[in-house]
């Protein structure tokens, strides 16, 4: 058990890649920080993790931008977050984009909501490619960073920690819950 899915990776490294470039158009955080530590940890070739993780993030970003321009296809409750949470934004994303879409990077839950926003107020694709690339290149440097060096940092205290999975998904578990009640505790006040 301890080991199972590191198993399943070392036995067909290409899965990992398919998930890193999956994860990273669906959920980037979690996914750069895991690829970065398990690159740490040896599991992925640094220059083909760094590749598959930009285009995924990439192709994720834009293909939300392009979801945003047919806002009015998609369901409607996703209409209706999108309304609630990210129209705030409107005039700081048609005037700041680029901060708009960082400060996004790093809020949790409202990073897609501000992408379909961008489609929905036809922000120019050029305006928004610019923005969003420039926005996370400082996003992938940071959240990659604290993952690699998490990781790398794992190789001395790998003795020690018989049930790394284990710990690293509790880990994470803790963080996405402290992420899920501030979000909660501020929709509150």
């Amino acid at each position: 058990m301890e080991l199972l899915f590191l198993n399943v990776l070392i036995l067909w490294p290409p899965l990992g890649y398919i998930l890193i470039f999956l994860g990273m158009m669906l959920e980037g955080d979690l996914t750069l920080f895991t690829a970065a530590f398990l690159t740490a940890m040896g599991l992925f070739n640094p220059v083909m993790a760094i590749a598959v993780a930009v285009v995924g993030f990439l192709l994720g970003d834009w293909l939300w931008y392009e979801a945003g321009k047919h806002i009015h296809r998609l369901p409607a409750f996703i209409a209706t977050r999108v309304e609630k949470f990210a129209r705030p934004f409107d005039e700081r994303l048609s005037s700041r984009p680029f901060h708009t879409i960082l400060f996004a990077k790093f809020a949790y839950g409202i990073h897609h909501l501000i992408l379909l926003r961008s489609g929905a107020t036809k922000l120019s694709l050029s305006r928004f490619l610019i923005s969003d690339i420039s926005a996370s290149i400082i996003w992938f440097a940071i959240v990659g960073s604290l993952g690699y060096f998490s990781g790398y940092s794992f190789f001395g205290a790998g003795a020690y920690l018989k049930f790394g999975e284990v710990a690293i998904l509790i880990g994470f578990i803790g963080i996405v819950a402290a992420e899920r009640l501030i979000a909660y505790l501020s929709k509150k006040s």
